[in-house]
């Protein structure tokens, strides 16, 4: 069998080649839910289980038209939401998940899925009150095989758990741990 070759599709199982668009949202009032699949498509060739499912967004950018998964406050701060609904095709398991805000580095994992089968998925786009009230354009993605985990922009290692060396700091040894009061030990 050939590898798996997942594609979103649009609820009547057509495949999504052009992008989401959610016009005349308010802000602080999020959209109604579009519904879609993520199907593992056989269609030409029999195709192998996806054992690590996962589906994301990108959001395209007005100015090159490209889609983007970082620069723009919607994807940056995770206004686009995706969930699993628990359904599909008969040979999909996918229980239902909570809405989950997207960002760039986001992804939401689906148990594995047969070739010829498809989750049922739903997205919509719920940006804060304090938001412009602008239309926003977005591709759903979906990968077979996926088993990284972002870590979030910008991350550092606030606390320092572990033995501090005070390399270049000739007088300083000592073990630093956060305490589960939030008060160092």
């Amino acid at each position: 069998m050939a590898a798996p070759n997942l594609i979103a599709r649009d609820s009547g199982g057509v495949p999504i080649t052009v992008p989401i668009e959610f016009t005349d949202v308010v802000p602080g009032i999020g959209s109604a839910a579009v519904e879609f699949q993520i199907f593992n498509d056989d269609t030409s060739t029999p195709r192998d289980t996806a054992q690590n499912p996962v589906t994301s967004v990108t959001q395209v950018d007005d100015t090159t038209g490209d889609p983007v998964s970082s620069g723009l406050r919607a994807i940056n701060e995770g206004w686009i939401e995706v969930r699993a609904l628990g359904g599909g095709s008969a040979g999909s398991l996918q229980p239902a998940t909570a809405w989950t805000p997207m960002t760039g580095q986001t992804r939401l994992r689906l148990v594995p899925l047969p070739g010829g089968e498809y989750h049922s998925m739903e997205v919509r786009y719920r940006p804060p009150g304090s938001a412009a009230e602008t239309d926003i354009s977005f591709f759903v993605n979906a990968d077979a095989d996926t088993r990284q985990q972002f870590i979030g922009l910008g991350h550092t290692e606030a606390y320092r758990d572990g033995v501090l060396t005070g390399t270049g700091e000739s007088e300083q040894r000592y073990l630093w741990m956060q305490g589960t009061s939030g008060t160092e030990q």
